[in-house]
């Protein structure tokens, strides 16, 4: 080697070629860097891998979910808690999002990850919230989230311990796709004031709180509990033509509504059963935008986050607030990229701020439940391995072009061309363009190939949609 760092280059007798080390490392450097630049970010690489949903699954449209909110987060970092009937944890689609959590029924053993319903209730919650494509191709709202399995019954004291539970253990979201005829009286305190009393203290631990408004709206229209506690974002049932579902409880305490009429999902056989109708599909995938919320603004508390999704919604009903539907239906990218006054009604708070003048009281005590540590387990569910393998690739093919540049200089071959390699359109192809959230009045986007094989979800009442409610 020559002094000064020079490498003489090309055959005998011809003029050597410098390459200062120096500039070439600077170089290498700036290529690896501008490689790493271009690559997409965790959320935008996790968007392009996500498994696309089921034909089925018309609210993927209604939201955009795949062309707008998943580039911007998938849930990842957020676990929900499911208050159900458990969640059959050995699922493909469900291993690596279920963690380990409680049975709080009297008595109760497990930690919650085998579903005792007879089709699955919980299971098909979670799939709603989580599933990852495996499990007869159902892919959830927020995949990237975590699901704490909480296996109960609708007695106010189980729910209230299961509560609880849940905020002990790591859950930013609660969902409660259950509950009961709050008969006594329109209130939650009417029956059980110890119910009322988790639902405080998980605001007050910083715990979105999400319960099915009820679905005996045709008949007895009865309040249910959970959902007209103070502090609960109750979700009424709407159709694919922004229709609320007639037989959905009409009651004062609903705060906003979400797709629950013809909405399949996966039991825990394994198998999706399509056209299930319920404002318990409407709460889980109320749930699942609210995670979405979580994960993108880690640091905004559960009253504003209600308080944005309230304030984002699209009419569904007369104009202000309606019995049926609350402030209207669920915009997950609108909650996501909205601002809200903090001075916009958030209904449920303002209840919960009047329970708490006349019923203050130390929160931290309630009903005994199972304390058992929730064991995170790792899944595939982030994507970020993905956005590492593809940087680890990008500095291979760096070095590799290194060294051949190198070889060729010290061989006095021509310099190597590189071809910049357009960047694809990712597995969706391209933005149709912007369209209104749920569609345009009268267009219905469910879609359905026909029956597949599978049992009836346990959240319907009857397979028929029903006739707009008389308003």
């Amino acid at each position: 080697m020559e002094s000064g760092g020079r490498i003489p280059q090309g055959p005998p007798g011809s003029r050597p070629r410098r390459i200062h080390v120096r500039k070439l490392v600077r170089g290498v450097a700036a290529i690896a860097l501008a490689a790493v630049a271009i690559l997409p970010t965790g959320t935008a690489a996790e968007a392009a891998a996500a498994p696309g949903p089921r034909l089925e699954e018309w609210w993927f449209s209604f939201w955009d979910i795949q062309n707008k909110v998943w580039p911007i987060t998938q849930g990842q970092g957020v676990t929900v808690a499911v208050i159900d009937t458990g969640v059959n944890g050995s699922l493909p689609g469900l291993q690596n999002v279920v963690l380990s959590g409680t049975n709080a029924r009297r008595n109760g053993t497990g930690d919650g990850r085998v579903d005792t319903d007879k089709y699955g209730h919980g299971t098909q919650m979670a799939e709603l919230i989580a599933g990852q494509g495996q499990d007869d191709g159902m892919v959830g709202v927020a995949p990237g989230a975590k699901i704490l399995p909480i296996a109960a019954d609708d007695s106010p004291y189980t729910l209230a311990s299961s509560i609880r539970y849940a905020v002990d253990h790591g859950a930013k979201v609660v969902n409660i796709s259950l509950g009961s005829s709050d008969d006594p009286g329109p209130t939650c305190v009417a029956y059980a004031s110890v119910l009322q009393e988790a639902v405080a203290y998980a605001a007050q631990k910083d715990v979105v709180v999400v319960a099915a408004a009820g679905n005996s709206g045709a008949t007895t229209n009865s309040p249910i509990f959970p959902a007209n506690c103070a502090g609960v974002l109750a979700v009424g049932a709407i159709s694919g033509k922004k229709l609320a579902w007639n037989q959905g409880e009409h009651q004062p305490y609903v705060a906003v509504a979400a797709p629950g009429v013809g909405v399949g999902s996966v039991g825990k056989d394994g198998r999706f059963a399509p056209n299930g109708n319920g404002t318990s599909a409407a709460s889980a995938l109320t749930s699942g935008a609210v995670a979405l919320i979580r994960s993108k603004y880690p640091n905004l508390s559960a009253r504003d986050v209600v308080q944005k999704i309230i304030n984002t919604t699209v009419e569904a009903g007369p104009a202000g607030h309606d019995d049926y539907t609350g402030s209207g239906a669920v915009v997950p990218i609108w909650a996501l990229t909205k601002d809200v006054d903090k001075a916009a009604p958030n209904p449920p708070y303002q209840r919960l701020d009047q329970w708490l003048a006349t019923h203050g009281k130390n929160l931290a005590t309630g009903p005994a439940h199972s304390a058992k540590p929730a064991a995170k387990k790792s899944g595939s569910g982030s994507g970020s391995g993905l956005v590492i393998g593809i940087v680890a690739a990008v500095v291979l093919v760096v070095i590799v072009v290194v060294v051949v540049l190198l070889a060729r200089r010290r061989g006095g071959g021509s310099r190597p061309v590189v071809h910049e390699q357009p960047l694809g359109q990712g597995p969706y192809g391209p933005s149709a363009g912007p369209q209104s959230p749920y569609g345009t009045q009268g267009d219905d986007p469910y879609r359905s190939p026909g029956p597949r094989p599978g049992p009836p979800p346990s959240f319907l009442p009857p397979a028929d949609h029903g006739d707009p409610p008389t308003r």
